[in-house]
């Protein structure tokens, strides 16, 4: 794993939010809720796309099921950071950026807390503190895991056997939703139904059931989005993951000059696969599940 890159990344963002750190109120950053295709935003999410796959989808075709916010400096108006909220039944996915500690403060007050939602948000490591107080401040309990965002481009890939594993119709919904619930979700089955009608899930199917999934959760030129990839514990040490993985990376790569996906880093034999695969390590995050007490 590489990781003097992290340190060499990490080092940089903190020297950048020292040099961002004020307590001149003029300084503080203004928070704006982004309304359609803003150019401004895209252009900002354009210049780092690997990390940005979800909001660059999102700015170009605002789901209505979510929320885009922006901060930005209040004297020379640039953008500084941004939350994204995406709601999904009784859960709230939270992606929040930020060049400074002031930024992140002022955008987690656009997470709506006065609800039985459970949240999980993902965040780059330098926003862990920030983000512990907001959540205690708000009377919720939280658990932190630490993630990897990983991602391949189309000359680096080492597919295997992509043909082996198939698009799943919504025939197979109740299998899938079973799959996705065992890593982060409840129940699925309308969400499930939706994408699978959208040819955007691989799996493997055996004995008449799918066994292993990954879905292609965005996909924008610049850069593709794999998620909920997830094999039945008893049918796991098969290659299935891979199989499927490797079919969705092929599909995404059609579209997108660049593919990424999330993978916990105490997770070594996932990582190991995604790696065999051409993948190579990109950023840290990490990842809160905040309930209410």
């Amino acid at each position: 794993m590489d990781r003097d890159f992290f340190k060499e990344k990490e080092g940089r963002i903190s020297e950048e939010r020292r040099a961002l750190k004020s307590d001149d109120p003029k300084r503080m950053p203004e928070v704006d809720k982004v309304e359609g295709k803003n150019a401004q935003m895209l252009e900002y999410l354009l210049h780092d796309p690997t990390a940005n796959g979800f909001a660059i989808e999102d700015i170009r075709d605002m789901p209505k099921d979510g929320e885009f916010y922006s901060s930005k400096d209040p004297v020379t108006k640039d953008i500084t950071g941004y939350l994204l909220n995406h709601y999904e039944g009784n859960e709230l996915f939270v992606t929040l950026k930020s060049q400074s500690e002031q930024d992140a403060v002022q955008l987690l007050t656009c997470v709506p807390t006065d609800n039985s939602l459970t949240i999980y948000l993902h965040t780059d490591p330098t926003n862990e503190q920030t983000v512990k107080k907001y959540f205690l401040s708000k009377n919720r309990e939280f658990e932190k895991t630490d993630d990897f965002l990983m991602a391949i481009v189309k000359d680096t890939t080492q597919l295997i056997h992509p043909n082996y594993a198939k698009i799943i119709t919504r025939k197979y919904s109740r299998d899938v939703g079973k799959l996705i619930s065992h890593s982060t979700r409840g129940d699925l089955s309308e969400v499930v139904g939706q994408v699978l009608d959208q040819e955007k899930i691989w799996g493997m199917i055996v004995d008449g059931h799918v066994v292993s999934v990954a879905a292609i959760a965005s996909s924008q030129p610049e850069v593709g989005v794999i998620v909920d990839v997830n094999t039945d514990p008893n049918y796991r040490r098969r290659g299935y993951g891979t199989m499927v993985t490797s079919a969705a990376t092929e599909r995404a790569l059609q579209d997108s000059k660049i593919v990424s996906l999330f993978v916990n880093s105490s997770n070594i034999e996932a990582t190991r696969v995604y790696e065999k695969l051409g993948y190579k390590l990109y950023a840290r995050s990490i990842r809160f599940k905040a309930k209410l007490k």
